[in-house]
């Protein structure tokens, strides 16, 4: 990996907002939680002043978001696997961080904006021993901490799958020889394989039925879902949501060639 995406993409969980309070669909911001290590959905560039922003496909959405429900933006950024918790907390309005659409999370998901499968991604050294989903039994397999990859990893490997709380550093472990392979979504494991000559996709998806992508609110916040729900479908219908994700992964590209 090119080590100027790694240094960008590492830094982004020292980043985040002080957490105020979740609001209501009255409130006069639209308090979103994210976690800016998971290019392209959200991830860090430096601007013309090195300062560190957010961005990425879920960020450009989020504004989007803010936009139209005419609310001010604020953005705080945190481990994923502390999002959910914050959220149930009243921390902020909702979680837009790539989040798989999972029955089992006891959240109110907004309908789906992302479609995705789920993958396997290798070190192309063992292009020839990684062919099918079996093969991933006993192997080193490692999800992110507290997402279905998680789940899906030890599905598959069983107890020697592990749990790494930052993608990034699950990126740097696989090319380092510590794992056999990261469990993904397509979305992100194509943007590292093509910024990475040494990792590539095993030649198989991984059964999973609730692949989509949706935004996660507090369970009761009805008002605020449905408001979302019927821009999400105006982005979905006029192709917005489509271009905000080929941007998103354009601009992933760039900052590895950097």
């Amino acid at each position: 990996m090119k080590k100027g995406l790694i240094l960008l993409l590492a830094m982004a969980l020292m980043l985040g907002g002080v957490a105020c309070g979740g609001g209501d669909a009255q409130s006069e911001t639209f308090h979103v939680g994210t976690s800016a290590d998971y290019p392209p959905y959200e991830f860090i560039q430096l601007d013309d002043s090195g300062n560190e922003v957010f961005v990425g496909a879920d960020i450009e959405l989020a504004k989007i978001l803010a936009e139209k429900l005419g609310k001010e933006l604020k953005i705080t950024n945190m481990s994923f696997d502390g999002l959910l918790g914050s959220l149930a907390e009243g921390q902020f309005d909702c979680v837009i961080a790539g989040l798989t659409n999972d029955p089992e999370r006891e959240v109110l998901f907004s309908d789906n904006y992302f479609a995705r499968n789920q993958v396997c991604i290798i070190h192309s050294d063992s292009a020839a021993t990684i062919q099918t989903v079996e093969d991933m039994a006993g192997l080193k397999i490692a999800g992110q901490t507290g997402t279905v990859q998680e789940t899906l990893a030890k599905e598959h490997a069983g107890e020697s799958a592990i749990a790494v709380q930052n993608f990034n550093d699950m990126v740097m472990m696989l090319q380092g020889g510590q794992l056999d392979g990261i469990v993904s979504d397509s979305d992100v494991a194509e943007g590292f394989v093509a910024t990475n000559s040494d990792l590539m996709l095993a030649p198989f998806t991984i059964p999973y039925e609730n692949d989509a992508v949706a935004i996660a609110f507090q369970l009761g916040n009805q008002e605020l879902c449905d408001q979302v729900n019927v821009i999400l479908a105006e982005l979905k219908e006029d192709g917005t949501i489509e271009q905000l994700m080929a941007d998103a992964k354009a601009l992933q590209e760039e900052l590895a060639a950097e």
